[in-house]
């Protein structure tokens, strides 16, 4: 197990790690393992504004194990190494069971938004992008409910990852079922009552002003 060390620099863009994520990205497409980027480096790639503490990575369940095996064998051993979560668990969250990986040397660590009523990534997508009730209407479906089965499974993990105490219950998600229409009208419509009064009357969203470019657009070096 590995930890912060005093000696480590910064990696590239500016610190953000983009070009040595990109590079682990390659080492999983190489071997098959489908992957994505997911939590709040995705939401800063959408326009929302957020603190990275980790690069989180999304593979399929099956095959965590083996996108940790090829990390911890030669030749990327050298390269890259296991440590452990130096943070409690978060509420609602699993981060803390899944393996977290640093860069030896770098001061860098990694490790379906209705679905999973994860309602404060959803909320920064919908300001990052301006996202309008058309738009949810045309490119998503809002038939349903939230994936019960889903929170029920998650919640059942949660619950073995914990000490169980009378304020465990409070790490659980939500299981619903919540209708799907209803909440993503409901935090489209909040929209203006999520800008702050420190922002100028320029601002159409809390992290989108009157007729700027699309985030996705900009050559950042964080996302």
């Amino acid at each position: 197990m590995a930890s912060y060390s005093p000696d480590d620099v910064d990696p590239s863009s500016e610190g953000h790690g983009t070009l040595e994520i990109l590079e682990v990205i390659k080492i999983f497409e190489a071997a098959s393992i489908p992957c994505c980027v997911v939590g709040i480096s995705a939401l800063n790639y959408y326009g929302a504004w957020r603190k990275r503490r980790d690069w989180e990575f999304c593979v399929p369940t099956d095959m965590v194990e083996k996108a940790c095996w090829i990390l911890k064998s030669a030749p990327y051993d050298k390269v890259y190494e296991q440590c452990p979560h130096d943070a409690p668990p978060q509420i609602h969250s699993l981060l803390h069971t899944f393996p977290r990986f640093k860069l030896k040397g770098y001061s860098l660590y990694f490790d379906s938004l209705l679905d999973t009523l994860d309602l404060v990534g959803l909320t920064g997508l919908i300001d990052g992008m301006n996202l309008t009730e058309d738009w949810g209407a045309s490119n998503l479906d809002l038939s349903g409910t939230n994936d019960v089965a889903w929170a029920l499974e998650k919640n059942e993990k949660i619950r073995g990852s914990v000490p169980l105490t009378m304020g465990s219950c409070f790490f659980e998600v939500d299981e619903g079922p919540l209708k799907t229409r209803d909440l993503w009208e409901q935090r489209v419509r909040t929209k203006q009552n999520r800008i702050g009064q420190e922002l100028s009357p320029e601002y159409t969203t809390r992290f989108r002003f009157r007729d700027d470019q699309d985030p996705r657009l900009r050559k950042r070096q964080f996302a």
